[in-house]
């Protein structure tokens, strides 16, 4: 069992949160702990092999206030596990997947009927939705996507309407959205197909072709980022194509009664001035507090311009750490070198605690399997997002030029 670690933060100036603010600050920091936990996960997988194609977020976020008792590995060939993932969302796939894309296809055209046939009394079956994505990934070799079998089922389900007037309206619709669901899933292909071709041709491009490549990345290689930054307990999982399997990562942070010794465990809110709060959590949040500290001094070259850094044998047990010092408050944007050398040394004292679990790892170190440029850009980004993210927590809530203290949980 990994390491956990106590955080005790303390304002630099008395500042009163009242609950509701302590419990949106708690609840940033607990899902952008989660995040860095899933990307640590991705990572991992693409260090052991898996293909960035087979990574996949779904479009919606889990709910705190569901159980999601049967989440975990979903066939692709069941009717519960096709079911169960459908109201996951629409997944969309970290590095271009045709099969994905036909999944998300399925998945758009089905909520689509449910919606309209719903408003004339009838009930689509998600059960046959297994099916319909069997048929449509079944044919990868061909262009179009095959949807007979639900073109058949829609028919059926149509006779079930007396009216005949609304039948015929419905059944209008409904071959639109088939229509639509054909040219979307052909246009997806080519244009996946013509991404991969210029990322593998990147030398000579004109000004046009660039605009195009850049339009194609955003649309295919962004989107997850966008995803998993903006949705705030975002759905992340791997696809094992050739067992046709689903599995959702980070799942006992979606389970609502499983216990997840990585999750923030709140211990402590003192109203007492300064206003402090204490909570623990894993070597991984602590990770992403240190580099927040490191973005901070890199950012303003406070190690260059501020503070020697060849100092030898520097106490971190220094006032700085322990609160008791006089935080000087400056409306300027200039930083007050009180305020930096206690960044520093926070910084500094992060990495102290840290030292001992990187060896540990760099014992355990093996070969990795580096994930194309473009991927490694984008997760890269979507890391940087949320150091941002727990910067902004810590500011608005009056910590960021305060104190941290750091300590290993017996």
């Amino acid at each position: 069992m990994e390491n956990k670690y106590k955080f005790t933060l303390v304002q630099d100036k008395n500042e009163n949160l009242k609950a509701w603010r302590v419990t949106d600050f708690v609840d940033k920091i607990s899902y952008l702990n989660y995040k860095k936990e899933i990307m640590n996960e991705i990572q991992r997988l693409l260090d052991g092999g898996v293909k960035s194609q087979q990574i996949i977020i779904f479009d919606k976020s889990f709910s705190i206030h569901k159980q999601y008792e049967h989440i975990g590995k979903h066939s692709v060939e069941s009717k519960i596990g096709v079911k169960n993932l459908y109201h996951l969302g629409k997944p969309i796939p970290l590095y271009p997947n045709e099969k994905i894309y036909k999944i998300n296809h399925i998945f758009e055209a089905f909520a689509n009927l449910y919606k309209d046939f719903n408003a004339e009394g009838v009930i689509l079956n998600k059960d046959n939705l297994n099916e319909f994505i069997k048929e449509a990934m079944d044919n990868t070799a061909k262009a179009e996507i095959c949807i007979e079998n639900l073109k058949i089922y829609i028919n059926e389900c149509s006779k079930r309407i007396k009216d005949k007037k609304k039948q015929e309206v419905l059944i209008d619709k409904c071959e639109k959205t088939f229509d639509k669901l054909t040219k979307k899933n052909k246009k997806v292909n080519d244009e996946i197909n013509e991404y991969i071709l210029m990322e593998k041709v990147s030398n000579g491009r004109t000004s046009e072709q660039k605009d195009r490549y850049n339009t194609l990345q955003n649309k295919y290689i962004d989107k997850f980022g966008k995803l998993f930054v903006n949705n705030v307990r975002p759905i992340v999982a791997v696809f094992y194509e050739e067992s046709n399997l689903i599995e959702i990562l980070g799942t006992n942070f979606i389970k609502q009664n499983a216990h997840e010794e990585k999750q923030i465990d709140l211990k402590e809110v003192r109203h007492n001035s300064p206003f402090t709060i204490c909570f623990v959590a894993g070597y991984v949040f602590l990770n992403l507090m240190h580099q927040v500290y490191v973005n901070k001094v890199d950012k303003d070259k406070l190690t260059n311009d501020y503070v020697d850094e060849d100092m030898d044998d520097f106490d971190l047990e220094a006032e700085h750490l322990n609160g008791d010092e006089e935080v000087t408050d400056t409306s300027s944007d200039e930083l007050s070198t009180q305020t930096i050398e206690k960044w520093i040394n926070i910084k500094r004292k992060l990495e102290l605690v840290m030292q001992e679990e990187q060896e540990q790892e760099q014992e355990q170190e093996q070969e990795q399997l580096v994930a194309s440029i473009v991927v490694e850009k984008a997760l890269a980004s979507i890391e940087t997002k949320l150091q941002g993210g727990l910067q902004k927590n810590f500011e608005v809530n009056g910590f960021m030029k305060g104190t941290l203290d750091v300590e290993i949980v017996e």
